[in-house]
């Protein structure tokens, strides 16, 4: 009977045995299982974020392209704009230089011509009385002074 019940309790133990393989098995699996199923959904969940994160970066890649292109078509444009512009000033400044020589000609004209005109009606005897002339008094000092010099150099 002790024989009996050692052989009794070395099966039960046996059995307990082959149960809590069984179970550690079973546990081992669900485990794997578990992970797998998590493993899937974090490799699923990454992707996605990756996904996206690809998704925006060439799209600010697109913009970005986008705006370099933008900005180098208005430098382009500038650029033109001031070449255009300084064309512009070189050519204002040539008539402007042209315009002023002809206004200092054209002064130095009217003075020759103003000058030519007044000597011309002060100096002309009065067809009345050819003694005198209607020159003002100042201008013959001036013409007395500019005969005295001249009488002056042709002596030297």
């Amino acid at each position: 009977m002790a024989r009996a019940q050692m052989v009794q309790m070395e099966e039960d133990m046996q059995k307990m045995h082959e149960r809590h393989v069984r179970l550690l098995q079973e546990l081992d699996d669900n485990y794997r299982l578990i992970e797998e199923e998590t493993q899937g959904q974090f490799s699923e969940f990454l992707d996605k974020w990756k996904k996206l994160a690809k998704d925006k970066i060439n799209h600010y890649k697109a913009a970005l392209s986008s705006i370099k292109q933008e900005k180098e078509n208005m430098r382009r444009e500038m650029q033109g704009t001031i070449n255009e512009l300084q064309e512009k000033n070189k050519r204002l400044i040539m008539d402007y230089e042209k315009l002023l020589e002809k206004y200092h000609s054209d002064t130095e004209a009217e003075r020759r011509q103003s000058r030519e005109k007044a000597c011309l009606l002060y100096t002309s005897p009065s067809p009345r009385d050819l003694s005198t002339s209607r020159m003002p008094s100042s201008a013959c000092k001036k013409k007395k002074k500019t005969k005295n010099k001249t009488k002056k150099n042709t002596s030297q």
